[in-house]
């Protein structure tokens, strides 16, 4: 992928409750605000305008970030639309001075206020006939993504990218999704929260964990594997330092795939995924086994085994990233999991 779209898809601001959250602090209640995310300027966009694999590329990065949003929603407390990434004929075709692939999203603090533009209007389109015009993306040939097409007055249209419907409409708002569809009785652990009930000591170690939260939903989304995330629930932490949440999702197969739900730990550590094994798992119990695993890779570091059969740790396999890590671990094993154990007693 060029490098500009990559930078578009890291960048922080992309993550859909930080976006919610810088949107909505100037916004009245009742209002909505409409955002519309370029992948590329201007200037990047008449660069790369020649190269039809850059153009292809900037169609898949509008794609991927609404995917991304699409699963986000669920989690953050406010009203979101269905993200749409759009993408005029103009842009397949190389033509003239076109907008770059951009995705529009609609949101507000309450459901009854989020009023987005009608987008997606037009007619379905097939793969075939998608493929046909260079639009082979795997999500839509995987039937993750619909496509819809409205043709314009003079002959040039505009393309429609739509992510899977989850059950919700895009009209509920994320506190009410989980009280009707995750109340405690039917999360898939007896130790985890809804996610709108994650809450911290203070104001700060709420803001804190809501990073967190963000953090864990993107690291998940960005697995190959991950087509969707249909739950998503809070289990425990404490803010800047550790935090573990209990996903479920919907996988493409394959021997990478992880099963449904899965914990994902995030922190001043690195990020990891680990399988639910049971409904009386609890998060500290998690935090042993994340533990264990990281121990076994910086010891298979020192060893000179460059953590191979380890768990895949989000950092380069020498040994001061190792003995990093074991101090680390160490303090998690000695300060911080007590003092959950204490709190939750």
């Amino acid at each position: 992928m060029h490098e500009a779209l990559a930078r578009f898809l890291a960048r922080r601001e992309n993550r859909l409750a930080r976006t919610i959250r810088a949107a909505l602090s100037s916004a009245e209640a009742a209002t909505c605000v409409h955002l519309d995310r370029h992948v590329l300027t201007v200037s990047e966009a008449r660069m790369v305008l020649g190269s039809v694999a850059v153009r292809r590329q900037a169609v898949a990065a509008a794609i991927e970030l609404a995917r991304r949003w699409n699963n986000q929603r669920w989690a953050v407390s406010a009203a979101v639309s269905t993200p749409v990434a759009i993408v005029e004929d103009e842009w397949l075709a190389g033509d003239g001075d076109p907008a770059p692939p951009h995705v529009y999203v609609c949101i507000a603090a309450r459901a009854d206020a989020c009023q987005p533009v009608p987008y997606g209007i037009g007619r379905d389109v097939s793969t075939a006939a998608a493929a046909a015009r260079g639009l082979r993306d795997c999500r839509i040939r995987r039937g993750e993504v619909r496509v819809r097409y409205s043709a314009g007055e003079i002959g040039s249209g505009v393309w429609y990218f739509l992510p899977a419907a989850l059950d919700p409409p895009p009209e509920v708002s994320a506190d009410r999704w989980h009280m009707q569809t995750h109340a405690v009785s039917r999360c898939p652990v007896e130790s985890v929260r809804p996610m709108s009930a994650l809450a911290g000591d203070d104001a700060e170690d709420t803001a804190l964990l809501g990073e967190m939260r963000d953090e864990a939903l993107a690291f998940l989304v960005a697995q190959p594997w991950c087509r969707r995330v249909t739950g998503a629930y809070w289990g425990d932490g404490i803010g800047g330092v550790v935090a573990v949440f209990l996903f479920e999702f919907d996988a493409a197969p394959g021997a990478s795939a992880m099963v449904s739900p899965a914990w994902c730990v995030v922190g001043d550590l690195p990020s990891l995924l680990l399988p639910c094994r049971g409904r009386h798992e609890t998060p500290v119990d998690v935090l042993e086994r994340y533990c264990g695993e990281m121990e076994r890779w910086s010891a298979s570091v020192l060893a000179g085994e460059r953590g191979a059969g380890c768990a895949v740790v989000a950092a380069a396999p020498t040994v001061e990233h190792a003995e990093m890590l074991q101090s680390r671990v160490s303090a998690l094993r000695d300060d911080v999991m007590p003092q959950l154990r204490l709190e939750r007693a």
